[in-house]
């Protein structure tokens, strides 16, 4: 679950980014835009929420807080 988070953020910018150049291109489906925006926001936030859940269930069962480790120590790099 940790490791997937940084997919989950890549994609998020990814959708960002041709959603930001597709309303510069033709701003008439502005809205519909607006309306993917959104949704690829709640998406990356229930990521953020599920790495939060997963840090917690190792803390509680292993007592080592992932919450402030580089990634590098988390993915076992």
């Amino acid at each position: 679950m940790i490791k997937a988070e940084k997919g989950i953020k890549a994609a998020f910018k990814a959708i960002r980014r041709q959603l930001l150049t597709s309303m510069i291109e033709d701003p008439r489906p502005l809205s519909q835009a607006l309306d993917m925006l959104w949704i690829a926001t709640a998406i990356e936030r229930v990521g953020n929420h599920a790495r939060n859940i997963a840090e917690n269930v190792i803390y509680a069962v292993t007592g080592v807080d992932l919450g402030h480790s580089p990634a590098k120590r988390v993915n076992g790099s």
